[in-house]
């Protein structure tokens, strides 16, 4: 029945055993976690390691509202150990997370790695993102490792996963390692690995609809579920059918490198405006033009703007 609201982290150094997490080792719900971040520091653990929560039980639905990590996760377990390593969540059962992202490297050495969730059991993620890179070994064994999921049944629906996923071990995938239900998700990270179920978006698929990966950048040229598409197609608009823009995603300048950004979710996602661009817009004719006209002095400033100054201004 507990609540946690309004909470930031700041470099935290955290290194404990199982169910290790910056803000919760283990939580059981009924519980809800709105607005909490950790920025910087490290978590270090066994099993069940997070960004935000090692481990969370469902005794009633666990919803995370608008949390994010930036921190380094890390398993530092001996062989055979190491599993359920995520960015924010090491082990999800039963919970609800909107707009929740992490960007940290995660690091495990065992099974069930990913940059969100290591495993995301049951429970659904909308609008929720993970960018940083995901390692793990186990040498040939089944890795479950993804760039957001490691293993899931869960639903995601309006996500994406950018960083690299890179394992020694098998069933391995840009977004999730083994998929249980994606839908309007993308990946575009480089992904290597061990076996036959190594592929561009998930290592194997439940149910994955109006899904992509960037076969570029991935190194990854199939799939048994999701469309590749090259990574100019991954930066336009008509290549995501059904995808809703505007109002849930976007693709505009300076924000995530020009891949479809989550409104109001990922930093800077928002619509620039043709006017803060008026190189395109204004010819160097018309720019003479008015100076000749006015005697002023017309010219577009550090951050885009269209400027003119009168002659007779006093500054």
């Amino acid at each position: 029945g507990a609540s946690v609201t309004n909470l930031t982290l700041s470099n935290p150094n955290i290194h404990g055993e199982d169910y290790t997490g910056a803000l919760i080792g283990l939580i059981i719900g009924p519980d809800t976690v709105t607005n909490c971040h950790v920025i910087g520091g490290s978590v270090i653990g066994n099993d069940g390691v997070g960004g935000l929560v090692g481990y969370a039980v469902d005794a009633g639905p666990i919803t995370f509202y608008n949390c994010h990590t930036t921190c380094t996760v890390t398993s530092d377990a001996v062989a055979g150990a190491g599993n359920y390593v995520g960015g924010l969540i090491g082990y999800a059962n039963g919970i609800d997370a909107d707009n929740c992202y992490a960007t940290g490297v995660v690091t495990g050495t065992g099974e069930e790695v990913g940059g969100l969730f290591g495993n995301f059991f049951t429970g659904t993620a909308d609008m929720c993102y993970a960018t940083g890179a995901v390692i793990t070994g186990n040498n040939g064994g089944d890795s479950f490792c993804g760039g957001f999921v490691g293993w899931s049944n869960g639903d995601a629906t309006n996500c994406y996963a950018r960083g690299s996923v890179t394992t020694t071990g098998d069933w391995v995938g840009g977004f999730a390692g083994s998929s249980g239900q994606e839908t309007y998700c993308y990946s575009t990270g480089f992904v290597t690995g061990v076996g036959a179920n190594v592929n561009g978006f998930c290592g194997v698929d439940d149910t994955v609809v109006a899904c992509h990966w960037d076969t570029e950048t991935s190194g990854q040229a199939a799939d048994p579920a999701a469309t590749g598409q090259t990574t100019s197609e991954m930066k336009t608009e008509s290549t995501f059918t059904g995808w809703t823009f505007s109002t849930i995603w976007l693709i505009t300048r300076g924000c995530n490198a020009g891949y479809p950004c989550l409104v109001q979710v990922t930093p800077k996602c928002e619509i620039i405006r043709d006017s803060l661009y008026p190189k395109e817009m204004v010819t160097l004719e018309a720019i003479r033009n008015v100076e000749m006209s006015a005697r002023g002095r017309f010219y577009v400033d550090e951050d885009g703007n269209a400027k003119y100054e009168s002659r007779y201004a006093r500054n």
